[in-house]
């Protein structure tokens, strides 16, 4: 498809054009001629219809109204296009021309030259470009669809391309959309068929993608029939009009689906009656449902009938039954009976009309399931024929017998108004008014007979014998029975073992066991027997033999424990080794030895009857003699048990605190705490010891060292002795001796006798520590000693006490640092408590002496002990850290006297508190100062109080104070726990007064241009020459003014000129002050009422305020801690960054906005030692870079 460029200007456009082009040419000439003295007589005239077009993929384009004139004869056209030009030379104007793009300039921009050809070789060459942008066209879309769908649902078309252009789909029933993914609702079979989509971008447009889409039709919903309706229990039909290739599914009632077209449902229950739907699907789209409904009836329940029997024969049978609404009934029965009655009858009935009698109802065509009653009609019984037992005795039982009637119930009368309803009843202890006639009826299921009758005769009895005995008595001995005499009598005895006599008193010799029991004598007169007299013999058996046991073997020490069996009744009677006797039936022996071995012997007596003696044979085994060797060693360490008994094996019952050699006794202590060694001999016989693991550290052998000492002490655990655990003495870190608390009889506590030892005469300080195994706590103590050799601190009448200690821990940086100590020790000399400060040069001093440290020396001077009163300046050439363990300073019994004038004092409390709550004690006078290395402040009467940039004092700190009047500082005690550390070594983030060891203070109100200045985000700073001395933020003074205290630091105690800077933050600007100060060490110019003034001007903006910032890292090489110092001159973005050799960043110290100052970081490698480093300071508008090394640590 070709396509055509036109200038669609009109004609006056295209002259003016032309008259324009024309105009230029003269003007060319004429420049031309002016600047080169030659002339182009005909200049060339070239106007293009257009300057740029476009085409898509190798569609030709046409550029037409192009026109050439002038002196121009020809045009000659070329591109650096891949295409082809339909024609290169042209020579008639106006012109047209045609490129065919090829398919690699797809993409791209075509350039196509039209030269105009002038014969006059003094014109210039004339040429034209068009630009022919040639679009890609889009690749065909890929089109798809949601189908098959059914009537009625949507149609979703989709294309998969991703390309941002114009979409245009066309399909059946007239559909078009410009959506890339359009949706057609509610679709109908029309929608079938082919949809095509392409997609246009930049005016190119792509080949038609294509989907098929086809909707299917809804079938018409089927006809439904059943068979109902129906009796529960029986088979339910439905059934459905037959569709072609149709899937039906049915719902109805009760949860019922199917998928069949026509189910059945078996055994149906009325749960089954209702409407009943069916669907049918074709090609996926189902119907509307077909329905039919159901209707089930129940099978009546099952009737109860019930008749009145049993009945006697001639009676009249009713049978019942509950009514039933609508129904009909059905009786059957024996005999050949029927009936359709709901309840009927039969009278005169015989015992043929017993049997079971059935009913059913139907209701609505359904028949229940027969209901049956049973009936009964029973026989009149026949008359009884009874007797009796007579002639009796009185006092025998009167037996009244008559024939059984299988169901019959009985009833008898008699003489003395007898009656009885059993078969065979009986009178016992019949009297002679018992004597007469007796009758008896017998009734079966409700039919009573004729009485029968039988005669009855009693007679009296004799009165009952008393006999008697000669027991209690042991196997072996003559038992004697006795009765008394009955005139005419006749005696008979029984007794146990089938003992019998006819003898009034009877003799049985030898009895045994067997004669025990009930003895029964009876009377005989006339033929009537008395009750048997009954008299009890006890005849005891000789008990049999015990059979005791012992729990031997058994260790020394033990319980030996004796057991026999029990006998009920029985007394016992124990004999053995060593005189041992024993009443109790299971006696027991506690802490038995060896002389406890041999055999036992039992005896038991029961009723005064004594068995044999049984025997049994006890060993007891020695124990294993006593574990020798201490009792303790330290974690880490070892100490080796012993035992003089051969043979036997070592256990620890918590190897992992005390491991043990099984057979050695070597004891290794694994971690701090306690366990039980046991040494086990084979006969199982053990001893055992407590055994005291140590911490790591607490080794020693006085072997190692020449000297001795003893110091007796006590120690105190908040506030209770302790009664248990360990003391060591260590000088430094090395055990100088170990103890075990032991009882004191004399003052009834606990004491520790501690021989110390050295390898000097004098010289070791001695420090300790206590040790509670029990709950594995390591406490260091408050005091300390001074080791000298055959030393004796303490007794045991009056120990040395001993406390938990309080940590004193202070961290120092390189050089001038100012401190005090809140708590202490018995030895509190330099040399001791200083021990780690230890370069040579480092120096130290209050307010009246000092000392030096001196390699090889140590520290020496006027300096000899260190008090808690006293402010300290000490200087050092590397960073340090003072630590002990010590008593806190008692504030109580502690003043600090104070002179007219400076003093240098400590600071005693343990918790920091405000400066006027601190000196409350003092009564003092305006402008009284106080300073510590950093802060100050003063005393205003006329408001009565400390005011300035110290509101604390804290633990720790050191302070001058000047006073005007002497006197007596005493703290108060502080309230609450408060903090009771102090943060070390101050690091503002503003300045680092350790590199100096004087300073001074002024009191500024600042004046610029004449108007006074100050807020909390101003800064004064102090310079001597370009090096920062101070510098502090601007504060409010209670009268509302702003003012500026000063602190300025120096190494020479005067003659340093000290200028002044001024920041203010409204202007963003640093001022030169008119003014400066002479310095002198401790001076102090201005007050906040009269403050020493200095004035700025706009005029004196500090200009080279932006300085590359000083950066100093030390000590270098180092193992892991390095001090950067760096000093900013003007405000701004700090980050300090730590890089490694390959240039990767590693660390970043510093990331922040900083205030001008000096600044100290102290870094605490963590990076791996042995390598070379770089750190980078960015500060302001200048860069520094260090190189490091870090060490390997050893």
């Amino acid at each position: 498809m070709k396509q055509f460029y036109r200038n669609t200007g009109s004609s006056v456009r295209i002259l003016q054009k032309f008259c324009l082009a024309m105009f230029l040419g003269s003007m060319f000439l004429f420049l031309n001629a002016e600047l080169y003295g030659q002339e182009c007589d005909n200049p060339s005239v070239l106007v293009l219809g257009a300057a740029s077009g476009s085409t898509c993929g190798t569609h030709p384009l046409t550029v037409e109204n192009n026109e050439f004139g002038g002196g121009a004869i020809s045009v000659t056209i070329s591109t650096n296009g891949s295409g082809t030009l339909d024609q290169e030379i042209i020579d008639v104007s106006p012109f047209s021309f045609t490129y065919n793009p090829a398919v690699a300039d797809a993409g791209s921009t075509v350039t196509i030259t039209v030269t105009a050809n002038n014969p006059d070789q003094e014109c210039e060459v004339l040429t034209s470009v068009f630009l022919l942008h040639v679009n890609t066209v889009p690749d065909t879309p890929s089109a798809s669809n949601n189908g098959p769908l059914c009537e009625g649902e949507t149609l979703n078309l989709f294309t998969s391309t991703e390309i941002e252009g114009i979409y245009n789909w066309t399909g059946p029933d007239g559909f078009t959309s410009t959506q890339q993914n359009p949706s057609i609702a509610n679709v109908t079979t029309a929608a079938s068929g082919t949809y095509s989509v392409t997609v246009t971008v930049a005016g190119c447009t792509s080949n038609a993608g294509t989907t098929e889409v086809r909707v299917n039709a809804i079938p018409q919903p089927p006809d439904v029939k059943n068979n109902s309706p129906i009796c529960e229990g029986e088979t339910l039909l439905l059934a459905a009009s037959d569709v072609p290739g149709g899937s039906f599914y049915w719902t109805g009632p009760n949860g019922f689906t199917s998928t069949l077209q026509n189910p059945v449902i078996p055994n149906v229950t009325t749960a089954a009656s209702g409407t009943y739907s069916v669907t049918v699907t074709v090609d996926g789209c189902t119907s509307e449902p077909g329905t039919t409904t159901v209707l089930i009836n129940p099978i009546p329940d099952t009737p109860a009938p019930s008749n009145n029997s049993p009945l006697c024969a001639g009676g009249t049978l009713n049978l019942t039954n509950a009514d039933v609404p609508g129904g009909s009934f059905y009786w059957t029965g024996p005999n050949g009976f029927t009936s359709t009655q709901q309840n009927p009858s039969i009278a005169n009935v015989t015992t043929a009309a017993s049997g079971t009698y059935s009913v059913t109802v139907t209701v609505a065509g359904c028949t229940s399931e027969p209901g049956t009653t049973s009936v009964v009609i029973n026989a009149i019984p026949d008359t009884p024929a009874p007797s009796n037992n007579s002639p009796l005795c009185a006092g025998g039982t009167l037996n009244f017998t008559t024939a059984d009637v299988p169901g019959g119930s009985f009833y008898w009368t008699g003489p003395n108004g007898f009656t009885s309803t059993q078969q065979n009843p009986s009178i016992a202890n019949v009297t002679t008014a018992a004597s007469g006639i007796y009758s008896v009826t017998v009734t079966v299921a409700g039919c009573t007979s004729e009485p029968g009758t039988t005669t009855v005769v009693i007679n009296a009895i004799p009165a009952t014998p008393a006999p008697s005995n000669n027991s209690p008595l042991c196997a072996g001995s003559t038992l004697n029975l006795a009765t008394g005499d009955v005139l005419g009598g006749i005696f008979n005895w029984s007794g146990p073992d089938g003992f019998t006599s006819t003898l009034q008193n009877p003799v049985i010799p030898n009895v045994t066991t067997a004669a025990s029991g009930t003895y029964s004598v009876a009377v005989t007169v006339d033929g009537c027997t008395s009750e048997p007299g009954t008299t009890t013999v006890v005849i005891n058996a000789i008990p049999a033999t015990p059979v005791p046991s012992n729990n031997s073997p058994l260790c020394a020490g033990g319980t030996l424990n004796l057991t026999t069996s029990d006998v009920t009744g029985g007394i016992f009677n124990w004999t053995g080794p060593d005189g041992f006797t024993s009443t109790q039936q299971n006696p027991s022996i506690a802490n038995v030895t060896t002389a406890a071995s041999g055999t036992y012997s039992v005896t038991v007596t029961v009723a005064g009857c004594t068995s044999n003696a049984g025997t049994t044979s006890v060993l007891i085994n020695p124990l294993p003699s006593a574990i020798t060797g201490y009792n303790y060693t330290a974690a880490g360490s070892s100490t080796t048990l012993s035992n003089t008994s051969p043979g036997g094996s070592w256990s620890s019952s918590v190897p992992s605190v005390a491991e043990i050699n099984p057979s050695s006794g070597e004891v290794r202590g694994m971690t701090a705490g306690t366990a039980l060694i046991t040494y086990t001999l084979p006969t199982g016989c053990a001893v055992s010891m407590t055994f005291n693991v140590l911490p790591s550290g607490w080794e020693f052998d006085s072997e190692n060292f020449t000297h001795q000492g003893r110091i007796t002490s006590s120690v105190t655990i908040e506030g209770t002795g302790a009664e248990s655990g360990f003391l060591a003495a260590f000088a430094g870190n090395e055990c100088r001796g170990i103890t075990e608390a032991v009882y004191n009889p004399q003052s009834g506590n606990y004491i520790f006798e501690l021989n110390c030892f050295s390898n000097t005469e004098t010289g070791d300080v001695l420090v300790f520590r206590y040790f509670n195994p029990a709950v594995v706590m390591e406490y260091n103590l408050d005091r300390s000693v001074d080791f000298s050799s055959g030393m004796n601190t303490g007794s045991a009448s009056a120990p040395f006490p001993m406390n938990i200690g309080t940590d004193y821990s202070v961290s120092l940086s390189a050089g001038w640092n100012w401190f005090s100590f809140n708590t202490t020790l018995d030895n509190m000399t330099p040399q001791f408590i200083l021990e780690a400060a230890n370069s040579p040069g480092d120096y130290i001093k209050n307010q009246t002496v000092s000392a030096t440290y001196y390699e090889g020396l140590g520290w020496f001077g006027t300096l000899d002990r260190l008090d808690s009163r006293e402010l300290y300046k000490i200087r050092l050439q590397n960073n340090s850290v003072i630590h002990f363990s010590g008593r806190p300073v008692d504030i109580n019994a502690i003043n600090i006297p104070l002179a007219s004038g400076w003093n240098w004092i400590g600071y005693l409390p343990r918790q920091a508190m405000p400066v006027n709550t601190a000196l409350q004690s003092l009564s003092p006078s305006d402008l009284d100062y106080i300073k510590d290395q950093v802060s100050s402040s003063t005393y205003y009467a006329d408001f009565s109080l400390w005011y300035g940039t110290m509101d604390d004092m804290e633990p720790q700190r050191g302070y001058m104070l000047r006073v005007t009047n002497p006197g007596t500082l005493v703290y108060p005690e502080p309230e609450g726990k408060g903090n009771q550390m102090s943060s070390g070594t101050e690091q503002t983030g503003a300045f680092n007064p350790h590199p100096y060891e004087f300073s001074g203070e002024v009191f500024v109100r600042v004046i610029l241009d004449d108007i006074p200045k100050g807020s909390e985000n101003d800064t004064l700073y102090a310079y001597v020459g370009d090096e920062l001395r101070g510098l502090t933020a601007g504060m409010e003074f209670l009268d509302g003014t702003y003012h500026f205290s000063l602190m300025i630091y120096s190494n020479l105690v005067t003659g340093e000129t000290v200028t002044f800077r001024y920041y203010n933050s409204d202007t963003k600007k640093i001022y030169n002050c008119s003014e400066t100060v002479i310095f002198t060490d401790d001076m102090r110019l201005g007050t906040a009422q009269y403050p020493l003034l200095m004035h700025a001007y706009a005029t004196s903006v500090h200009e080279n305020i932006i300085n590359d910032p000083d950066f100093r890292i030390y000590p270098n090489p180092s193992e892991k801690f390095l001090n950067i110092e760096y000093t900013l001159n003007e405000p701004g973005d700090v980050r300090i960054t730590v890089f490694d050799s390959f240039g990767r960043a590693v660390r970043t110290l510093v990331d922040q906005k900083q205030q001008p100052g000096s600044y100290l970081y102290e870094w605490n490698s963590d990076l791996p030692a042995g390598g070379v480093y770089f750190i980078k300071l960015d500060g302001g508008k200048r860069q520094k870079i260090r190189k490091i090394i870090l060490l390997g640590q050893n």
